[in-house]
């Protein structure tokens, strides 16, 4: 099952859950994981058009999934959001998606903070570089910058997208049921 929408249209969120809901029923758990990343370059040639796509992509449709999900969820309810690191720390011709991310940290944290009263918990994870398409150009293109980026990775290699599933699933699941407002790096 699947559904095509804009996550960062109002209207278009609407309609996602209008069908999820008719289709799967209520609403348990959110991961709102749909992202974009700029092309990197200096601030000075960044264009305004990739600014905006990616602060409406991964900020302001973290906050509409959010939105309509907790208008939908019952008590117990679980968001988990998909930050970065980069929203930790700034990345040279990274402004908008460290920016987002880090919006998405905030975000977080007063979701957690708002939606507390209401039982749903809302937590995130900060992946570093996952071997993933959207990272492909940095971890597989030029062999430099791939093993400068793994150079400053503690454990010494890229993450797998199973390793970023498994804390999420933790954290939609009943064994988190004290655990909001977390970010998980």
């Amino acid at each position: 099952f699947s559904i095509a929408g804009d996550i960062s249209d109002e209207a278009s969120v609407k309609d996602i859950f209008d069908a999820m809901e008719g289709e799967l029923g209520g609403i348990d758990g959110l991961v709102n994981c749909a992202g974009l990343v700029e092309p990197p370059c200096p601030t000075r040639d960044q264009k305004l058009t990739d600014w905006r796509r990616v602060i409406d992509v991964n900020l302001q449709g973290v906050y509409l999934a959010s939105r309509e999900a907790a208008r939908r969820m019952n008590e117990g309810g679980s968001i988990v959001n998909v930050a970065s690191i980069a929203g930790m720390g700034a990345f040279i011709g990274s402004n908008s998606y460290s920016v987002s991310k880090a919006a998405v940290i905030m975000l977080t944290k007063t979701l957690a903070t708002d939606l507390a009263r209401d039982r749903i918990r809302v937590n995130a994870v900060a992946p570093g570089l996952i071997d993933a398409p959207m990272a492909h150009v940095i971890i597989h293109g030029d062999p430099v910058i791939s093993e400068r980026m793994r150079a400053r990775i503690p454990l010494g290699r890229f993450g797998s997208p199973e390793e970023i599933a498994a804390p999420v699933v933790f954290l939609l699941s009943g064994m988190a049921s004290y655990v909001s407002g977390a970010i998980l790096p």
